[in-house]
């Protein structure tokens, strides 16, 4: 137990240190999936094999997470401007912002965590992530809450979300990202044994 703990956080401050250049939180989230999926069954050297999933899945997960990170990036700046006008805003354009924000942070999960199971093209992996997000709906949703919590945290308690840094840094990501696999890794087998059929 101790040492499961112990290479959560190691491998909580890989993701969080690989993710700082921002463009790489794809393959930093695919690597950190990657390493969780092998360590169920083995003991393993996380460190070696984080980087390992890192180089080798770094240009078809980068590449495939530039599309949602400018669909963020966009919708980070609508509402930075929407909030820096001096007229009342109705709450209906900030709720249209939060759809398609919410959409996108359930959408990269299921996206960057295929470079664990499957080989496929660019346009394969992006069609499959739309797919699989619609297919299975409740992992979905579980996915969203992880996925937006760090969100919701600052923007509705910004000191709670400061003081609670080492959450951030040493558990969290790794964390959510193990509950994941556990929600996904069923269904995930079964389209595998159909697919292989």
């Amino acid at each position: 137990m101790i040492t499961s703990l112990s290479n959560m956080v190691i491998l909580n401050v890989l993701f969080v240190i690989t993710s700082l250049p921002v463009f790489t939180i794809g393959v930093a989230y695919s690597s950190m999936f990657s390493v969780i999926k092998e360590m169920e069954g083995d003991d393993i050297y996380v460190i070696k094999r984080y980087f390992a999933y890192f180089k080798e899945q770094f240009k078809q997960s980068t590449r495939c997470f530039l599309l949602p990170l400018g669909i963020l990036i966009l919708l980070y700046l609508e509402f930075i401007m929407l909030y820096q006008v001096n007229a009342d805003v109705p709450n209906i354009i900030y709720v249209c912002l939060l759809i398609p924000f919410l959409f996108v942070l359930t959408y990269i999960p299921w996206l960057e965590l295929q470079s664990a199971y499957f080989y496929c093209t660019f346009s394969q992996q992006v069609k499959n992530a739309f797919l699989l997000m619609i297919r299975f709906i409740p992992q979905s949703i579980l996915i969203m809450v992880l996925s937006s919590l760090p969100f919701i945290v600052f923007a509705s308690w910004p000191f709670v979300f400061a003081f609670a840094w080492p959450v951030w840094l040493f558990v969290y990501f790794s964390a959510s990202t193990s509950w994941i696999y556990r929600a996904v890794k069923t269904p995930i087998r079964f389209i595998s044994e159909q697919y292989k059929k």
